[in-house]
């Protein structure tokens, strides 16, 4: 368990958290162990200018980037990768605090089985001038041999993103590179996000590995309880629905006996979901 702690100021292209196992260090194999069963859950984590690089990412592997090119991976020569399963990222709080910020290209970077990103809050002023994608699925690296938790199951629920920024790029909520395999060949799911954008002239998109996806773009009306506040002067509780605000009931309609893992029967501080149809975004009104 991760929780309730402060992450700031990472350096250049080093993400927050990087969760992963040595696969092969000094000989010594811990590849039969594999690593998983973690929650990450309240935290912030504040951006910097320098970090245009992922906020957090799950690997199979000791280098994360072993698929790009094994040498670059130290002692891991031989390639054994390791079963990575089970992770759950919850009401986090991400957000640049002050200075000049810089796009990031994604905020969760996940390799490995049953990854639940939920109920998260994230406050991208001045971090949104140019592509983003949420959450990025990679796939097992080609180049090391199988063996690792393949990437699937990978589900994107009800989290909360917000900017003012006047990009006509493209936001992403669930998206993969392929690079290092087939992406999330075992499923993935983005439903129920809800992004803010007043001045986002772009559009919103998921990959096809994220075949059930349903999301909200929402640029007007403020849906929020107050005027968002400027960069570094936010919290969470910022982000909360208006009553009768536009998003209410506009998520997934759960299905019985049809779906699997459809919805969050909670949000962000622990409040029942309303019963029926779904709310949008971490927070109920």
């Amino acid at each position: 368990l991760i929780s309730h702690v402060t992450f700031k100021n990472p350096t250049s292209a080093r993400e927050h958290l990087q969760l992963r196992a040595f696969d092969s260090v000094s000989g010594v194999d811990y590849a039969s162990g594999g690593v998983g069963y973690t929650i990450v859950s309240d935290n912030a984590l504040e951006e910097n200018a320098s970090n245009t690089f992922y906020t957090v990412r799950t690997c199979v592997d000791a280098g994360c980037n072993c698929g790009l090119s094994p040498s670059s991976c130290g002692d891991n020569t031989e390639g054994t990768i390791v079963s990575t399963h089970d992770y759950i990222f919850e009401r986090n709080f991400h957000y640049w605090p002050h200075g000049t910020a810089a796009t990031k290209s994604g905020i969760y970077e996940i390799q490995g089985g049953d990854v639940t990103v939920r109920n998260n809050v994230l406050d991208l002023q001045g971090g949104a001038t140019g592509a983003v994608t949420l959450v990025v699925a990679l796939g097992e690296p080609l180049s090391k041999v199988s063996g690792s938790t393949q990437t699937g199951n990978v589900q994107v629920y009800n989290n909360t993103v917000y900017f003012n920024d006047p990009s006509s790029s493209t936001f992403t909520f669930g998206g993969v590179n392929t690079y290092a395999g087939t992406g999330c060949p075992n499923g993935c799911f983005a439903r129920n996000n809800l992004l803010v954008a007043p001045n986002f002239t772009g559009t919103v998109s998921n990959s096809s590995a994220f075949p059930a996806s349903n999301n909200l773009l929402l640029r007007t009306p403020n849906p929020f309880v107050t005027t968002v506040p400027a960069r570094g002067l936010t919290d969470s509780a910022d982000f909360r629905l208006a009553p009768n605000s536009t998003p209410i009931d506009a998520g997934y309609n759960f299905v019985a006996g049809t779906d699997i893992d459809g919805f969050v029967y909670d949000d962000a501080l622990g409040l029942c979901r309303s019963d029926g149809q779904w709310d949008i975004g971490a927070f109920e009104y």
